[in-house]
């Protein structure tokens, strides 16, 4: 029995020509039937996006979040029967802050008596100062005299302290809502203290 090498290599031919149309067939027929489903996702998210938008512009404080959930499905034909890998949803969730949620406590350095200040500064968003100044004592009394200054503010004074330097926080001592710190050192002219005094919101910038 003859072999013919030509109609061989044509009915090969016309078998992988045959296998190309099915795959294009299968990857236009999925292309057609997923993009509803794509672009309904796509509005889905825009439409969390602004109501969280919305819902962040008239609260006053706090985190307000937008939650949607929606389920799709699509068919192609003859690929896969089970609707399990054809069918599901999708959600979408955004947490965004309130427009007027403050960004940290406001602190504020009270003012220390016989200080003569040098130095005061506070950023715009009023959650972080600094003071310097000078004190007509010695550094062990000038310090004393800023500890009970803050002290008497609501300040509270932390464990954490040297003979030069104390640490203090307002509200939680292991998660406090605002920190401070107080350095006296030795002024230039030899008889007066220099007393540096920062403060700021926890987390704050």
């Amino acid at each position: 029995m003859a072999f013919d090498v030509r109609k061989t290599r044509s009915g090969q031919a016309m078998a992988e020509f045959v296998i190309a149309i099915i795959a294009i067939v299968i990857i236009i027929a999925a292309t057609v039937e997923f993009l509803p489903v794509f672009l309904e996702n796509i509005g889905l998210l825009k439409e969390v996006r602004e109501e969280a938008g919305t819902r962040a512009l008239s609260a006053e404080t706090g985190v307000v979040t937008a939650d949607r959930r929606d389920e799709f499905g699509f068919d192609i034909p003859g690929i896969f029967s089970d609707d399990k890998y054809t069918s599901g949803h999708f959600s979408e969730k955004v947490y965004m802050p309130a427009l007027n949620m403050p960004i940290g406590e406001f602190v504020q350095i009270p003012l220390v008596a016989g200080m003569t200040e040098t130095l005061r500064y506070s950023n715009r968003d009023r959650t972080s100062e600094f003071v310097s100044g000078l004190l007509a004592m010695d550094r062990e009394q000038a310090l004393a005299r800023a500890k009970g200054t803050l002290a008497g503010a609501g300040w509270v004074a932390h464990e954490i302290q040297s003979d030069d330097a104390v640490v203090f926080y307002r509200g939680d001592r292991i998660a406090p809502s605002a920190v401070a710190a107080v350095h006296a050192g030795y002024a230039d002219d030899g008889v007066s203290a220099c007393i540096t005094i920062i403060a700021r919101t926890a987390g704050g910038l």
